[in-house]
C-alpha cells in the first residue's frame, strides 16, 4: 500500500508527496517540501526575486532561532543580577551566553560558507546578514570574557554588552526573515 492512502494523516502525506513532485516554476527542477504554508526544505538556492534564499535550509533556521532566546535569557539574567546581587544570576548569564555563542558560531560558519559559494550578484542583503551575525558573535564573545570577571566586576559592562548583543541578534533575525516567521510562504 503506498504512503498516504489510508490512516489519520493520509491527506497530509499526500500533500507532502504532491509538493515534492511539483517543480517550482522559476527554478526548473528544484523541489520544495512544504506542509501547508510552511516550507520545510528546498533544493532551490535562490528565491524568485533573485536574492540568495536563506530560508530554504531548516537547520540553519533552527540554529539562528535557537540563539535568540539564549541571548534574551542572558540579558534577563544580567538584569536580575544587577537588581538583586545574587551571584547565581551571573552564572546563569554566563552559561546562557556560552550556549548562544555555540548556536550563533555554527550558524556563522554555515552562512560564511554559503557566502563563499554563492554568486556575487544580489548579495548585499546576504552580506549584511553575515556581517550582523559576525558582529553578534564577536560582541557575545567579548561579553563572555567580561562575564569571566569576578562577580560585581562584570557590572555595568556585562549588562550593557548583553543588551547590545540582544539588539544585534534582533537585527540579525530581522535581516534574515524580513519581519516574517521562518518558512512562511506568503
Amino acid at each position: 500500500m503506498p504512503i498516504g492512502t489510508s490512516g489519520p494523516f493520509s491527506s497530509w502525506l499526500t500533500g507532502i508527496q504532491r509538493d515534492i513532485a511539483e517543480p517550482l516554476p522559476p527554478f526548473g527542477k528544484n523541489y520544495v517540501l512544504r506542509v501547508g504554508r510552511f516550507i520545510l526544505a528546498s533544493t532551490a538556492p535562490y528565491s524568485p526575486n533573485g536574492s540568495v534564499s536563506l530560508a530554504r535550509n531548516p537547520i540553519h533556521d533552527i540554529l539562528i532561532i535557537s540563539a535568540f532566546p539564549l541571548f534574551l535569557g542572558q540579558f534577563s539574567s544580567d538584569w536580575a543580577y544587577s537588581s538583586t546581587g545574587h551571584v547565581q544570576w551571573l552564572n546563569f548569564a554566563a552559561w546562557l551566553n556560552a550556549g548562544a555563542l555555540l548556536f550563533a558560531g555554527i550558524a556563522l560558519l554555515w552562512a560564511g560558507m554559503r557566502l563563499i559559494k554563492a554568486e556575487r550578484r544580489h548579495m548585499s542583503s546576504y552580506r549584511l546578514y553575515v556581517i550582523l551575525l559576525a558582529s553578534t558573535f564577536v560582541t557575545g564573545f567579548i561579553n563572555a570574557l567580561v562575564h569571566a570577571k569576578d562577580a560585581w566586576a562584570t557590572m555595568p559592562e556585562g549588562l550593557i554588552l548583553s543588551s547590545v548583543t540582544l539588539l544585534l541578534m534582533l537585527a540579525v533575525l530581522w535581516t534574515r526573515y524580513g519581519g516574517r516567521l521562518p518558512g512562511m510562504d506568503r
